[in-house]
């Protein structure tokens, strides 16, 4: 993974730019530029796909309220991943306006399992839940960069040592492609490389199950896909 300014000079060389010594304390137009688009390269592809790398997982404990704050770093939420852990029941959502609306205006004040959505920014849920209750959720991270200490992580470039977390070759392209449609100029092949890089790199990215075109073996009932290893005894 390249710094900041490791990604710049690449860029600029390849686009036969003059290559920068730094690039947050820049005055050249290119550079600035160039910082810009880097930026807004690195958002994008936070949207792109449920990079593994920023998946996160948020627990809190409820009160007796409705709606609680959304980590800092939120982007969006990861689909059936919501569990009340206390029960060792999945949340139901994110529930839709109109199946809000008739939540709470129904005659049943309660149901067994909370819904949920988001709204205002908060994770909302409905019924109130009692107090104690551990509510998890997986979400993505909107923090693709890492500062220089290792520990600070942001969404936006502020150092020339500032390390984005993503394949270096797939940002040159993305960088190169912006920069080339923000002039005006064909961006047509580094465009299609950018994008067979991205493919590439979401391939890549996480493991995937074996498929089959045959018929799928069924699980039985009781096997040692579902008991545990211990010694048992039949009862007479």
């Amino acid at each position: 993974m390249a710094t900041l300014l490791q990604l710049v000079q690449d860029a600029a060389t390849e686009l036969s730019l003059n290559s920068p010594g730094v690039v947050v304390s820049s005055q050249d137009q290119d550079v600035r530029q160039l910082l810009a688009l880097a930026n807004a390269a690195g958002l994008d592809l936070v949207k792109a796909w449920n990079w593994q790398w920023l998946l996160n997982e948020y627990t809190f404990v409820t009160t007796t309220a409705t709606q609680y704050a959304l980590p800092a770093d939120y982007d969006r939420l990861v689909n059936d991943t919501q569990w009340d852990r206390t029960s060792r029941w999945p949340g139901i959502g994110p529930t839709s306006s109109q199946t809000w609306a008739w939540l709470k205006g129904q005659l049943i004040a309660s149901v067994p399992r909370y819904r949920f959505r988001i709204l205002g920014n908060q994770f909302t849920v409905y019924p109130a839940p009692s107090a104690g209750r551990t509510y998890a959720f997986e979400y993505v991270s909107k923090n693709w960069i890492v500062g220089a200490d290792g520990v600070t992580y942001k969404s936006r470039f502020t150092a020339d040592d500032d390390v984005h977390r993503y394949d270096d070759r797939l940002m040159v392209c993305l960088l190169k492609a912006k920069y080339l449609a923000a002039k005006g100029l064909d961006s047509t092949i580094v465009q299609a490389e950018f994008i067979e890089r991205l493919e590439l790199c979401k391939s890549h990215d996480q493991a995937a199950p074996k498929l089959s075109l045959g018929p799928q073996i069924i699980d039985p009932l009781l096997g040692m896909q579902n008991i545990v290893d211990g010694n048992w005894t039949l009862s007479p």
